[in-house]
């Protein structure tokens, strides 16, 4: 029996989804700080859109049905944030008018807050999916 099969495992890609929303208003709210802390004017604003808009992708995992190629999705999803985010950024940080360090320090740091908790909540699913599988195994 595969983890897929398990029905429970339905419910724990709803409290993935609703952490994934948590976990990215987080990501949005310390990159505007950070941003705002190190003096920055517009550059608050579109640090936290960077990452909102990237941060998009925390929901890929939501559309596979294999429990198996969940923690793969959520990898993937995670590393394309990033690498999403920062290129933007990169690109953003050529304008002359921006403040290039609180653009790319708050970007940096949401997005880093977002992979890091993102991942810690898909091990602690991935392990409740196991433990739904054991037990279901063992009810058989």
């Amino acid at each position: 029996m595969t983890v897929s099969q398990v029905s429970g495992f339905q419910p724990l890609k709803r409290v993935f989804g609703v952490l994934a929303l948590l976990i990215l208003a987080a990501g949005v709210g310390v990159g505007f700080l950070v941003s705002s802390g190190l003096g920055g004017e517009r550059e608050p604003a579109l640090a936290a859109a960077i990452i909102g808009a990237a941060g998009l992708m925390g929901f890929l995992p939501l559309l596979v049905s294999d429990a198996a190629k969940f923690g793969l999705v959520v990898l993937g999803g995670s590393m394309g944030r990033l690498m999403l985010g920062l290129m933007v950024t990169l690109v953003l940080s050529q304008n002359e008018e921006l403040t290039r360090r609180p653009l790319v320090l708050g970007v940096a740091a949401g997005l880093g807050l977002v992979l890091l908790l993102e991942a810690a909540s898909a091990v602690v699913i991935l392990n409740q999916a196991e433990k739904l599988k054991t037990a279901a195994a063992h009810a058989a």
